[in-house]
């Protein structure tokens, strides 16, 4: 086991040793993922449906845009803030298990908010104690595969982590289909929450390596990491992939609402009541099952695959396969090519997603401030929500007004060439294979 780690322009940094970790040690680990996973996919896909009926007819992409950017914009600084203050407390508290506690409880008072929310501004609050409560949680949790899983084992590691979130998002649709009801689903998941915090902080226990040098403030402790090419280079991947991923999902009813219209497959009715948004939000849940099955055999594939030919080789076939499989979709509005679409796109996307999680955990440049470095990479995920919600939100409208469906033309061929840099870009990190 090598007990140091060498990053250019940066001194050598003592690593505490790490066990072999079991898979069922890694299960648990992993259990609050699934719950974030299925927090989040439900409320993607579904809560602009409770938007839609709330504000003027024509806007509901600029409403609905707002909600996801004045979120993602807190969640620029959330995660890092509090990873760098679980670093700068730890000795008093802990490093993770308090804040994960604290955050799954708010988490799941946000969902219950949002279940049955009065009106717009109520969505917008609800929404934003959502963002705080899991960055909370999720900002200090972040850091335990880094910290905890030995390199050797980080891809499959990071396969199993990829493989629960994928089937949260799995299990997330096949509620929403089950309840018919997005109130009852909030609520279960507000339960199942709770659940999987319990899971996570019965498995893992602290461990923690003492610190070796002086503490630094939030500002010098969120400027530092970008000092270190290889970080940014992984940020700024992750940011494009995710760019292109909230791009599609965000929009994705009202795609399937404008512009598909009708949802068969090979010219069988999928059901989901009579009024057009119980069909989109039947459809929508049913193609997101299949995207999450698939990407949680990819996730197991691309993670055990990372491991043995190395991080980058998966992500350049997975991020060509999902740059190659969009563009298809701005010009056909078929239902079945969708279908036939998200099943190369989901392989794709998993393998992807568990390679990178195995590539930042490999050039991560601090150690001892794992919990603030990974909390600052995770802003690469809610940086685009800012750009998907409160820039392509009233683009979408706009297009919409000029064309009826034009914009997600733009949507699918803007997502394309996200995922096209995200890959291509990644040979720029040395510090993983």
């Amino acid at each position: 086991m090598r007990n140091e780690r060498i990053i250019p322009g940066v001194y050598p940094l003592p690593i505490m040793p790490q066990q072999a970790r079991s898979i069922g040690w890694q299960f648990g680990m992993s259990a609050y993922w699934f719950a974030t996973a299925m927090k989040w996919f439900a409320i993607l896909i579904g809560l602009n449906l409770i938007v839609e009926p709330m504000v003027p007819g024509g806007d509901k992409g600029m409403y609905w845009g707002r909600v996801v950017g004045i979120g993602a914009a807190w969640a620029m600084i959330g995660p890092a803030l509090f990873g760098w203050l679980s670093g700068v407390l730890r000795e008093k508290i802990g490093s993770w298990r308090p804040w994960l506690a604290v955050g799954s409880v708010l988490t799941s008072l946000a969902l219950f908010f949002l279940s049955d929310p009065k009106n717009y501004l109520v969505i917008v609050f609800a929404y934003l104690l959502l963002q705080v409560s899991d960055d909370l949680a999720t900002g200090p949790y972040s850091a335990i595969l880094p910290s905890l899983v030995p390199e050797e084992q980080r891809g499959r590691a990071s396969g199993i982590m990829s493989l629960v979130q994928f089937a949260a998002q799995l299990a997330a649709g096949v509620t929403a289909i089950a309840l018919g009801s997005l109130r009852l689903l909030f609520l279960s998941i507000a339960a199942v929450n709770l659940v999987c915090a319990v899971i996570t902080l019965a498995t893992v226990r602290e461990e923690l390596a003492p610190r070796s040098k002086t503490k630094q403030t939030f500002l010098q402790a969120w400027t530092s990491p970008w000092k270190i090419p290889d970080f940014t280079w992984c940020w700024f991947t992750r940011f494009l992939n995710a760019l292109g991923f909230y791009v599609i999902v965000t929009y994705l009813s009202y795609y399937l609402l404008d512009s598909v219209r009708v949802y068969q497959l090979f010219g069988r009715d999928l059901g989901g009541g009579g009024k057009p948004e119980d069909q989109a939000q039947h459809a929508v849940f049913l193609v997101a099952l299949l995207i999450s099955f698939l990407a949680g055999v990819g996730a197991v594939i691309g993670g055990r695959l990372s491991d043995k030919i190395g991080r980058k080789r998966v992500i350049y076939a997975a991020g060509t396969t999902m740059a190659v499989a969009l563009p298809a979709l701005a010009f056909f509005h078929e239902f079945t090519l969708i279908v036939f679409l998200a099943m190369p796109f989901g392989l794709a996307y998993g393998a992807y997603d568990s390679a990178g999680w195995a590539l930042v955990s490999d050039v991560l440049p601090d150690p001892e401030e794992f919990a603030k470095d990974m909390g600052l990479w995770q802003s690469s995920i809610a940086a685009p929500q800012i750009v998907s919600g409160l820039l392509v939100g009233p683009i979408i409208d706009a297009l919409n007004r000029w064309q009826s469906g034009a914009s997600y033309n733009f949507v699918f061929l803007f997502a394309a060439v996200a995922y096209l840099f995200s890959t291509v870009l990644v040979k720029k990190i040395r510090g993983s294979t």
